[in-house]
């Protein structure tokens, strides 16, 4: 599996995380089994997620860079 793959699986995955835990942080609060301090949850889903989504542009952009510099080394040979 490429890191590209795995990547965006990561991202999805925590995307996911965010919703669900928001749902259910969402119904516990008010039935009084959690505090609101919990709301720190998703968004720290929402932040891992957004940190894989900037490492997935970073390893798009690095390996589009290997590519070309590879093609530029079989047209130099």
């Amino acid at each position: 599996m490429d890191f590209v793959k795995l990547s965006r699986i990561q991202m999805i995955f925590w995307f996911a995380m965010a919703a669900i835990t928001l749902v259910a942080v969402a119904i516990a609060v008010p039935m009084g089994k959690l505090e609101a301090v919990y709301f720190f949850i998703p968004v720290l889903c929402v932040v891992l997620a957004l940190l894989r989504r900037w490492q997935l542009k970073r390893i798009i952009k690095s390996s589009g860079e290997k590519k070309e510099r590879e093609a530029k080394q079989a047209q130099e040979a």
